[in-house]
């Protein structure tokens, strides 16, 4: 692995880590009390949270450490995806017409979330709305 895929690597394990420790924040009141990293040890009997607030640069997290926490942060991204703009938009309008045989609204997602929520690909030549569609949400914007 190069140190170009190493990075993205860690950017996006970070990002999870966010997801998760904001998501748990807002369940739980801001108490850290409940999270699962909190709930799981390292091998010196330290909390797992602690693992991703030093790693990779500390000597006292292990590989064991990281690769644990890595595996437990997976593990939730994919038992917690994000919403995507089909989701977020039947929640709000449920009622909403939806064009046959796609189970989709039958307008451009541009036009509700704006022009820069996904790339339309309209513009290509070969639309492919249910693509839009299922797009997974900025974080900031799955509210």
């Amino acid at each position: 692995m190069t140190n170009e895929e190493k990075t993205k690597a860690f950017i996006e394990i970070h990002r999870m880590f966010e997801r998760l420790c904001h998501q748990n924040f807002k369940e739980h009141r801001y108490s850290c009390s409940e999270c699962i990293l909190n709930k799981m040890k390292k091998s010196d009997g330290k909390f797992l949270c602690n693992v991703f607030s030093v790693f990779p640069v500390s000597p006292i997290v292990t590989d064991e450490d990281i690769e644990k926490v890595i595996e437990i942060i997976q593990k939730w991204n994919e038992e917690n995806p994000r919403k995507t703009y089909l989701q977020d938009f039947l929640e709000k309008f449920p009622q909403a017409k939806k064009s046959r045989g796609q189970e989709i609204p039958i307008f451009c997602v541009q036009s509700i979330y704006g022009n820069n929520s996904v790339k339309c690909l309209m513009d290509t030549g070969s639309p492919d709305c249910f693509s839009c569609w299922n797009t997974s949400m900025p974080e900031e914007e799955e509210k």
